[in-house]
């Protein structure tokens, strides 16, 4: 390993209208890790109106020769309720290249926002199952946040 990292990532949003695309690709090699690891992701992502929908596909492929490859899908929704409240969710499924995993992690979130003048009040719920590919294992957050801008 030589502590280096590439990173290339080519993006548009003059193919139609709302719609943004990108394929990215970057390879990061740690004196310290197993061997030199490839990224790579493509996402798309379509606003129309009051609604953003996205849609995301990563891989990172280990060089060191083992099956530690992983794979990650994320799909998003967000809704502007109008100027002040909007809300969306998110999930991600993750293939954790690991032999001793015996289960997908799979996360969820919700969140919504409310705005008024110099006050927003947020809140979020982040739900994962299976962390690090643990059948049974759980972790959960939520979090309310109230602030105020003088």
């Amino acid at each position: 390993g030589d502590d280096s990292d590439k990173t290339i990532v080519v993006s548009t949003s003059s193919l139609m209208d709302g719609l943004t695309v990108a394929a990215g690709y970057g390879t990061m090699d740690d004196a310290n890790s197993r061997g030199a690891e490839d990224h790579s992701t493509v996402f798309a992502k379509y606003a129309v109106g009051p609604v953003t929908l996205g849609y995301q596909y990563g891989e990172i492929a280990v060089g060191d020769g083992a099956d530690n490859d992983s794979k990650a899908t994320m799909l998003g929704v967000a809704f502007n309720v109008n100027e002040n409240i909007a809300i969306s969710w998110n999930q991600r499924d993750v293939e954790v290249g690991d032999a001793s995993v015996t289960s997908d992690q799979e996360d969820t979130g919700l969140a919504a926002s409310y705005t008024m003048g110099g006050m927003s009040l947020s809140a979020f719920q982040n739900k994962s199952d299976n962390v690090g590919g643990t059948t049974g294992k759980e972790d959960e957050v939520t979090q309310v946040t109230l602030s105020f801008s003088f």
